[in-house]
């Protein structure tokens, strides 16, 4: 929103501790951009540098309890972004050197374009395994 809140919002995060751990306390702060836009989250898996979408998943994110957004649903997405996903995807991995194998990847497309979210080298989630056999047939593993 504006330096005070990135103030307070550091203040919060520097020194606290380490989830997961009880001795460690956070050092480091990340600080980026806030995209506001649709969320996706895409399935890929390439093989030698070929790539296939296995599935697209659409984020449904409102306000909720006090929250700027709280995660409603997730669901199967095959629409006009599909492309963009897609190509904008392919640039990422190809800049990261991943030709071999699945990844999970998070991106918010804003008005000004897409913005990445995550790329890791994983399934989605082992419980959309068999939600995505059952909508669409097939899976990253497939």
């Amino acid at each position: 929103k504006d330096r005070e809140s990135v103030r307070e919002a550091f203040s919060k995060i520097h020194g606290s501790p380490v989830f997961g751990s009880p001795w460690d306390k956070s050092s480091v702060v990340l600080v980026q951009e806030f995209a506001l836009g649709q969320e996706y989250a895409i399935d890929m898996v390439c093989k030698d540098g070929e790539k296939k979408i296995a599935a697209i998943w659409k984020y449904d994110k409102r306000p909720a309890n006090g929250a700027p957004f709280v995660y409603f649903a997730t669901q199967l997405y095959d629409g006009p972004d599909a492309k963009l996903l897609y190509d904008y995807l392919s640039e990422v991995l190809d800049a990261l050197d991943i030709r071999w194998g699945v990844s999970h990847n998070e991106i918010i497309v804003t008005k000004d374009g897409p913005r990445l979210v995550e790329v890791n080298n994983r399934q989605h989630n082992m419980d959309f395994l068999p939600l995505t056999m059952f909508c669409i047939g097939y899976n990253a593993f497939d």
